[in-house]
């Protein structure tokens, strides 16, 4: 073979391999901007219908969680049901006193199972009164009687709600909502966090010990079903 064809029969593979490269650059970017897209659609269409879900509460804690409604639907909780992209915004439940003594400050957790595809789980604390534990004990006082009820909208926190989803992934593609009740404090001082009680610790001012199971428990809560 002569040099001049040598050459030629290797310009020619240049260039094969030149196309080879620029194909495989092609088809890399085309998926990248198929995948990104997917990312959302992934996350969303995993389950279309929406559902509420309800941490598991003991015959003895103070309150139960009820009456969910999406806008004027009656709903149940852990019964899926079909919703808008803002479902959120219209989601009302209630939480009822059940006790013997006032509560004056409640807590509640927003829990966001579906932003666990882009990462831990992010939640949203609704709160209700004055915290006694707080050094800025701000808001609007709260007097909870026994057996009374406290209506929750969603609503009115939905603009926090998706400015904080939406550092991370679209609003629309939130389908769950557990609600977690976290902190209660009672007229008396007493304070509730699921599955246990707490009495202020005259050894540690502003603070507060665990009740108990029995004795303390018997003689600061008498909790009614």
């Amino acid at each position: 073979m002569s040099s001049h064809s040598i050459i030629s029969f290797l310009s020619k593979i240049s260039a094969l391999c030149v196309l080879a490269i620029c194909v495989a650059a092609l088809s890399s970017s085309s998926t990248r901007s198929l995948l990104l897209p997917s990312l959302e659609a992934s996350i969303g269409q995993q389950n279309q219908t929406k559902v509420v879900k309800r941490e598991r509460l003991q015959p003895n804690d103070p309150i139960r969680l009820t009456n969910l409604k999406y806008g004027s639907k009656t709903l149940m909780f852990g019964i899926p049901f079909e919703g808008s992209d803002e479902w959120l915004r219209d989601m009302i439940f209630q939480i009822r006193n059940n006790s013997n003594k006032d509560i004056t400050y409640l807590e509640v957790t927003l829990v966001f199972p579906d932003t666990k595809a882009t990462g831990s789980a992010m939640i949203h604390r609704i709160h209700f009164g004055r915290n006694p534990e707080s050094s800025k004990a701000t808001g609007e006082p709260l007097v909870l009687r026994p057996k009374g009820t406290l209506n929750i909208l969603v609503g009115t926190e939905y603009e926090r709600i998706k400015l904080f989803i939406e550092s991370r992934q679209p609003i629309t593609t939130l389908n769950t909502l557990m609600i977690i009740p976290n902190v209660i404090f009672f007229d008396d001082g007493t304070m509730w966090s699921p599955g246990s009680y707490f009495m202020p610790d005259p050894a540690n001012p502003g603070r507060h010990k665990k009740l108990t199971p029995h004795r303390d428990y018997l003689q600061v809560t008498e909790i009614r079903l």
